[in-house]
């Protein structure tokens, strides 16, 4: 009942790229006064995760037209897209067409819904990591996904352990994850900009590669705009932000998708479908 997994999972990656917001990027000129670790020492891992926490909260209320690349073994397809973020777990993914949206996918945290505007249907079930990786291929959390989308790494249950050490004129930070798993980070070293991340040895399937690059300030503060994710099915990402917002006004109610009249109506949790 529903759509076979290959396309359920198309149709959603599709939505994983795109909405129009409030603020336009502009390219970052030379790293603004501030710490410049160049030859100094190494950040400690408490000054990291304060660093991100900093840019989370900044990038509390996100929204990005975007382009999404995806391939995998089997298909490619290319569209363009608008999300929107409120943190810490709330996403909307509107996929655009040349005649508006065809695609809507939300979660406000705890429900996950979409609406395939060409066939009305209708899907919905819990905002859980095997949803989203059932039906986006992406094993992560929504509070994961929100970090993902706006250029953030993922902490997947921060601490303050590990170590930091100089790897290539990076900072690299690696440590054990807590149900299992390593994360290593590299930052850049002159504004600790998060450049690539690697997730290995997960048993709950989160193994990925991910490089955030293309850094714009956005009203004071350094974004990524550009993103490559590669999954440890071989399926690669590669989204591509050309504007972006932050403080933008964003309500609740706009991550919850309302159940459209005579719509067919798919159970994500696999409980059967009603029209």
């Amino acid at each position: 009942m529903g759509l076979c997994s290959r396309t359920r999972r198309a149709w959603v990656v599709l939505a994983f790229l795109g909405l129009s917001g409030a603020a336009a990027c502009r390219p970052v000129g030379p790293a603004p006064a501030g710490p410049s670790l160049g030859a100094g020492p190494a950040p400690t891992v408490t000054q990291i995760v304060e660093m991100l926490a900093r840019r989370d909260r900044k990038l509390g209320a996100f929204r990005a037209e975007a382009k999404l690349d995806y391939r995998s073994s089997t298909q490619r397809f290319r569209s363009s897209q608008v999300i929107a973020v409120l943190a810490p777990s709330s996403i909307r993914i509107d996929v655009m067409n040349p005649f508006g949206v065809s695609y809507t996918v939300a979660t406000d945290g705890q429900r996950l819904a979409a609406f395939d505007r060409r066939k009305k249907v209708y899907y919905e079930g819990r905002a859980t990591a095997e949803n989203i990786r059932h039906y986006t291929g992406v094993p992560l959390s929504p509070t994961e996904l929100a970090a993902v989308v706006r250029g953030l790494p993922p902490l997947l249950g921060a601490d303050r352990a590990g170590k930091v050490e100089n790897s290539d004129g990076v900072w690299l930070w690696r440590r054990r994850l807590p149900r299992g798993g390593s994360l290593e980070l590299w930052l850049e070293r002159a504004n600790w900009d998060p450049v690539r991340m690697r997730v290995t040895d997960s048993p709950y399937g989160q193994n990925l590669d991910a490089t955030f690059s293309d850094y714009r300030e956005v009203n004071g503060i350094r974004v990524a705009r550009r993103m490559t994710v590669a999954f440890a099915d071989g399926s690669k990402l590669d989204l591509s932000y050309e504007n972006v917002w932050r403080k933008v006004d964003l309500m609740p109610e706009a991550f919850r998708i309302q159940r459209p009249p005579q719509a067919t109506v798919i159970d994500m949790d696999g409980q059967g479908a009603g029209g």
